[in-house]
């Protein structure tokens, strides 16, 4: 069975055209103002009339028997048990219950991604387009500091006139997991086919990721990527060698030899120290952690969750954040067993051996490793490109049944 019969299937045209159109809206044009004031409500209504146009795809798409529908129903069941838990242990409202961890309810694009049923190369080329121009705006952004052009500086938390300087700094391309994405899938092209564009593409995502400042970040990109290489060359010795070798030693003089960088190590740096010199309770997420740890006490709270109240268990003047606990705060807040769906639908088999889809898997081993301690899977429209990578798998394993049917 060889790769290239996934990439013979028939493609219609409006498949890809509406596959893109759906990625840019679903990501707010990944962030880019003026463009993301446009699609970004996030209201009540809004909120009812994206789940109403979802239906129908959802139940058409979810009378397919496999993996991918079946966890998916099992999440939105778990989902479901969380809102009457929320109800009933927290005493919320019913007319507020159904809005509460709206986020969630980016999975359902996947029916509809399902059934447009763009081909494994349309989904690939989609990556290729949206990483591009994620990176674009990310680096035309950097440039452009501290004038905004991206919904994460003109709203919220990191809003240039509230943030402090090395806050803007870090600032969000929205879905900005496709910058990761598309770095491992130009990383398994460049081991490959050795591609110089695809070096080029690894090299700027590491420079994004080190620009962020954010060290597990760091750590599950490089991981990921150290892991991908092996899984490619089977440990061992080759051509990819040296261009893996040049890659990271223009990584270490960028980080040692650009000024760009200064600010973002210094602030690292200053960060370790501070948190060296403290105890190990006085850290912020073990302060976190025991806050909904004391706070949530009930066992059948702890399978179901506390509900997504957006306000924290007591009054306090402190706000405790449960995304800083990555997965581990979803848990509290949206139940163990609705974490449990998220992570299996990232662990799904996917019926290729073959060398040229290990980005995807890679992909899914990045997320789970950076959402340890960080919001990455459940932020900044990530649910929408977690779905197109899950999709290309469940495509991936439709082809793959049909291959193997015909012969």
């Amino acid at each position: 069975m060889k790769t290239d019969l996934l990439y013979k299937e028939k493609e219609r045209k409006s498949a890809f055209i509406w596959l893109i159109i759906i990625l840019l809206i679903a990501t707010n044009f990944l962030g880019l103002e003026p463009f993301a004031s446009l699609v970004n409500a996030n209201t009540k209504p809004i909120i009812l009339l994206k789940c109403l146009i979802l239906l129908p795809f959802a139940i058409k798409i979810s009378k397919q028997k496999n993996n991918y529908t079946k966890w998916l129903l099992f999440l939105w069941i778990s989902f479901a048990l969380n809102k009457i838990s929320s109800c009933y242990f927290r005493g919320q409202s019913l007319a507020e219950v159904p809005f509460q961890g709206a986020f969630i309810y980016d999975f359902a694009l996947f029916y509809l991604v399902a059934y447009i049923n763009p081909s494994v190369r349309q989904v690939e080329k989609a990556i290729t387009y949206l990483g591009i121009a994620s990176m674009i705006i990310y680096f035309l952004q950097y440039l452009l500091l501290p004038k905004p052009i991206v919904e994460s500086l003109t709203s919220g938390w990191r809003a240039v006139n509230d943030a402090v300087e090395f806050d803007i700094q870090r600032f969000a391309v929205t879905g900005e997991l496709i910058i990761f994405l598309y770095g491992l899938f130009s990383l398994n092209k460049y081991l490959l086919y050795k591609f110089k564009i695809d070096a080029i593409i690894v090299l700027l995502s590491f420079i994004i990721t080190l620009l962020h400042g954010y060290r597990s970040l760091m750590l599950a990109y490089m991981f990921s990527c150290i892991l991908l290489y092996f899984k490619v060359n089977s440990f061992k010795f080759n051509k990819n060698t040296l261009g893996i070798i040049f890659i990271v030693i223009s990584i270490i003089y960028l980080i040692n030899f650009t000024p760009i960088f200064d600010n973002v190590l210094s602030q690292i740096s200053e960060k370790n120290t501070n948190q060296s010199e403290l105890n190990l309770l006085e850290l912020d997420r073990v302060i976190e952690w025991n806050y909904f740890y004391d706070n949530i006490t009930k066992p059948w709270e702890w399978i179901f969750g506390a509900g997504f109240l957006g306000k924290n268990f007591t009054d306090t003047n402190l706000f405790f954040n449960w995304g800083d606990l990555g997965f581990i705060g979803l848990s509290f807040m949206g139940g163990i067993i609705l974490t449990i769906c998220w992570i299996r639908l990232l662990c799904l088999k996917i019926n290729d051996n073959t060398k040229k889809f290990i980005y995807l898997q890679i992909f899914f081993v990045l997320i789970i490793l950076s959402t340890l301690v960080l919001p990455t899977a459940f932020t900044n429209k990530n649910i929408v490109i977690e779905i197109l990578a899950i999709y290309l798998g469940y495509k991936i394993n439709i082809c793959r049944f049909r291959i193997c049917f015909i012969k």
